[in-house]
C-alpha cells in the first residue's frame, strides 16, 4: 500500500486477503498443521493500547482458534508490570517494550526473549509515540525537536524511567545537540494525568501516545513538535515476550502457531490504518479490546488514523535496533547494570518460520 494513500473497501479485501475478509468460512490446513492442531491454551499478556491491534484481530477473528490455540489476553497498563507473571510462568507471553528495565530483569537472571514486532516507529505517518510542548512554548517558537534547546531549564515530565517514551524524549533532545542527562526530568507522571496538567500549563515538555497529543492539540493546549520516527528512527514501541523455560515446558510449535495468526493479524491492521473509514469490524475490535470504548472511542479512533502505530509486517524484531535501545540504557544512562547478548534475548527464527509456513499451508 501506498504511504498516505486511501483505499476503499474492496481493495482492502485485496490487500489483506480473502481469509481476511471471510474469517467465517471453513479453513483447510496443510498437512503439517492438522498433526499440530491439537488445542493448546496460552495466556498472553498485552496491552489496551491501539498499537497491540494485531493481536486483538487475530483473537476476534479467530486465527488463533484456526491455529489450534486457545488464546486469553490478559490486560496491563505497562509492559513492566508483564515481566514477573512472565518469568513465574503465569503467562506464555508478554508484550514487554524494550526498557531498562527488560535489560535488568535480563540481568538478574530472567531468561526472556523478544520474538515478535510489537510496534517499531520506522514510518513518520504512523508514528505512535510523540513528543508534545506547551501551546505556550508552540506559540514562543519552539516548534520542532532542534527548538528544544531553548528551554533546556524547563523540566521534563516523562511516565516511566528507562520506558520507550523516555528513550523517544532523549532522542528530541539530542537532536537539538542537548544532553539529556543534564536536563530536570520528572519521572512518575502517567501520561493522562500529565496531559491534565499541561492543558492546565502545568506540564511543559513530554512524550506521550499520539492520543495524547490530539487531545491536546485539539484543545490548542499542546502541540506535537516531532515523532520517535523522526528523532529516533527505529524505535520499537514493544515486542512480544516469551520465558525460555515456559517454552520448553509448552513446545515451541504453540509459539509458531501463535506467530502464524498474528502475522494475519498485523497485514489487516496496517492495511486498516491506511483505510479512511476504517472497516468496521477492525473499529469494532479496536473498540472493544483497548481504552478507546463506545461511539467516543471509535471517534477517537478514527480522529488519529493513521496513527495507530506501525507493525513491521514480517513481525520480526530488529536485533540492531534493539541493540541500540540495550546500548542506551547501558553505556549512554547507566540504567542496566549487567549488558547482556543480543542474541540471546532476541529470537527472529519464530517469526520466519511462521512466514514460510504461512506461504505453504496458507490457513487464511
Amino acid at each position: 500500500m501506498t504511504q498516505g494513500k486511501l483505499i476503499d473497501r474492496r481493495q482492502f479485501v485485496k490487500t489483506v486477503g480473502v481469509g481476511g475478509a471471510a474469517a467465517n468460512l471453513p479453513t483447510f490446513f496443510g498437512t503439517r498443521t492438522v498433526r499440530a492442531a491439537k488445542t493448546t491454551r496460552m495466556v498472553v499478556g498485552e496491552a489496551p493500547f491501539i498499537s497491540k491491534g494485531p493481536n486483538m484481530i487475530a483473537l476476534e477473528k479467530g486465527y488463533y482458534k484456526k491455529m489450534g490455540l486457545d488464546v486469553e489476553l490478559k490486560f496491563f497498563f505497562d509492559g513492566a508490570l508483564m515481566v514477573a507473571p512472565l518469568l513465574a510462568g503465569e503467562l506464555d507471553l508478554a508484550s514487554l517494550t524494550v526498557s531498562a528495565g527488560f535489560f535488568n530483569a535480563v540481568a538478574r537472571g530472567g531468561d526472556l526473549a523478544m520474538f515478535l514486532d510489537g510496534g517499531t516507529e520506522s514510518r513518520r505517518d504512523r508514528s505512535y509515540v510523540v513528543t508534545v510542548v506547551s501551546q505556550k512554548l508552540f506559540d514562543q517558537g519552539v516548534r520542532s525537536a532542534k527548538d528544544l534547546k531553548q528551554v533546556t531549564d524547563l523540566p521534563v515530565h516523562i511516565s516511566d524511567k528507562g520506558s520507550i517514551n523516555h528513550y523517544a524524549i532523549d532522542h528530541s533532545y539530542m537532536a537539538a545537540g542537548v544532553d539529556p542527562r543534564k536536563l530536570q526530568i520528572d519521572f512518575g507522571l502517567a501520561q493522562p494525568k500529565a496531559m491534565q496538567l499541561m492543558m492546565k500549563g502545568g506540564v511543559n515538555v513530554s512524550n506521550f501516545g499520539y492520543h495524547f497529543g490530539f487531545f491536546l492539540e485539539k484543545a490548542k493546549r499542546g502541540r506535537i513538535i516531532d515523532t520517535a520516527a523522526d528523532t529516533a528512527p527505529g524505535a520499537i514501541i514493544s515486542c512480544s515476550a516469551y520465558s525460555k523455560r515456559r517454552m520448553a515446558d509448552s513446545g515451541r510449535e504453540a509459539y509458531v502457531r501463535f506467530a502464524m495468526a498474528f502475522l494475519q493479524g498485523v497485514k489487516e491492521f496496517n492495511a486498516a490504518a491506511g483505510t479512511r473509514p476504517p472497516p468496521a469490524d477492525i473499529l469494532d475490535i479496536l473498540s472493544k479490546l483497548t481504552v478507546f470504548k463506545g461511539d467516543k472511542g471509535k471517534g477517537v479512533i478514527k480522529a488519529i488514523q493513521p496513527h495507530w502505530a506501525w507493525t513491521v509486517p514480517d513481525a520480526k524484531p530488529n536485533k540492531e535496533t534493539i541493540r541500540k535501545m540495550h546500548d542506551h540504557w547501558v553505556d549512554y544512562r547507566g540504567y542496566v547494570s549487567k549488558p547482556a547478548s543480543i542474541d540471546d534475548v532476541v529470537d527472529v527464527s519464530i517469526a520466519e518460520e511462521a512466514a514460510r509456513r504461512l506461504k505453504v499451508e496458507n490457513p487464511f
